[in-house]
């Protein structure tokens, strides 16, 4: 039996290690919510969910248990993407561009829909108003687009 509790169970990241979270809060993941319903004193193994990642969405899912997000504009104002969200959610979502897409892939396996909202106004609002060389900087690709490329495009 691996509920600890009545109150939180035990989520497993990929590299396997324990979380351990209370269940009111892990029950905002409609994933974790289905589970415990279907399968109430078993961990949860995350096999595509590294431990960083999934500490990273439990620390969210932790703090708004008690405190729904803030609805997040669609699409973004053209406003500093700090005055859009509340300071708690910008400040836990101001991370590298590569972690901000882990727990966005995240956020939609486990099927928490203002996180993914979170997550993807937060790369929207990184890419708003640049071109497609500035965009592919920001999200870190590799920068194989030359300008002749381009010129080559625009002719056909």
């Amino acid at each position: 039996m691996d509920l600890i509790g009545d109150s939180s169970i035990i989520l497993l990241s990929s590299d396997l290690q324990q979380i351990i979270i209370d269940k009111n809060s892990a029950e905002l993941s409609n994933f974790i919510k289905k589970f415990i319903e279907d399968f109430p004193n078993e961990t949860i193994h995350f096999q595509n969910i590294d431990y960083d990642t999934l500490l990273k969405v439990t620390e969210y899912l932790e703090y708004h248990k008690d405190k729904k997000p803030k609805k997040i504009p669609k699409p973004l104002p053209n406003k500093d993407f700090k005055e859009i969200i509340e300071e708690w959610d910008y400040n836990f979502i101001d991370i590298d561009t590569n972690r901000v897409f882990k727990i966005m892939e995240a956020a939609n396996f486990m099927d928490i829909r203002p996180l993914l909202n979170l997550t993807c106004a937060k790369i929207s609002s990184l890419i708003k108003g640049k071109n497609p060389i500035e965009i592919r900087r920001v999200l870190g690709f590799k920068d194989d687009i030359d300008e002749s490329d381009n010129n080559e495009e625009k002719m056909e």
